[in-house]
């Protein structure tokens, strides 16, 4: 397991000036967090969609040679590997993070991180993806606690065959129908399933989603 995930929750909650607040549930750590901006929301989203990610923490390390203060946005675990993620914060054309903060840049190196530089407006991501992903999440955090084992692995054999989200609930008529779509994103969350027009259609009943 990377050790990334020794980061446990946030090293400083301070609201930055002007940013709004969100309170979320992050189904792949289990917890609450508390987000800045819509540009951590759109990174922590990235992080819950990608199923190569193991675990992430928000805000874990204070860059201390950064003037004013600033906190590293996300620590973020793989398999192989660790990272640390800046956002962007539009620094400018000539912005260096070796002659900015030599000091973390050592620290990083020392602790075997990777450093990464996110842009806030990735023009490869699209709203639409971001959106659909902020629906999984949501619903997820909302009922894949009432999700079990036997509906999962139902769930599971029948997308051997790509099939509309409706037509997988169709399926289990004795099941709620919630539960059922919950399934179906659970495993698209767990990166077993795959959706090939996340990316760009709204997510709903229409949507076909299989294995991978």
């Amino acid at each position: 397991m990377a050790k990334a995930a020794c980061f446990v929750k946030a090293i400083d909650n301070a609201r930055p000036y002007k940013s709004h607040r969100y309170d979320v549930f992050g189904p792949k750590v289990r917890r609450m967090l508390t987000l800045f901006g819509s540009y951590q929301i759109d990174t922590w989203l990235l992080l819950e969609s990608n199923p190569l990610v193991l675990s992430y923490c928000e805000r874990p390390v204070v860059i201390h040679d950064a003037k004013p203060k600033l906190t590293v946005d996300f620590s973020v675990s793989y398999a192989e590997r660790d990272e640390l993620w800046l956002i962007d914060r539009d620094t400018g054309a000539n912005f260096s993070l070796e002659k900015s903060f030599p000091i973390f840049l050592e620290w990083a190196r020392q602790n075997n991180f990777d450093v990464r530089t996110m842009s806030k407006k990735d023009p490869s991501i699209s709203k639409i993806y971001l959106e659909n992903w902020g629906y999984i999440v949501r619903d997820l955090s909302a009922n894949s606690r009432y999700l079990n084992s036997h509906l999962l692995n139902s769930v599971l054999e029948v997308l051997e065959e790509p099939r509309p989200i409706i037509a997988v609930c169709n399926l289990f008529p004795l099941e709620d129908p919630v539960l059922v779509r919950v399934a179906v994103y659970s495993l698209l969350h767990s990166g077993k399933a795959s959706c090939p027009d996340i990316k760009d259609s709204p997510l709903g009943p229409t949507s076909v989603v299989g294995l991978l």
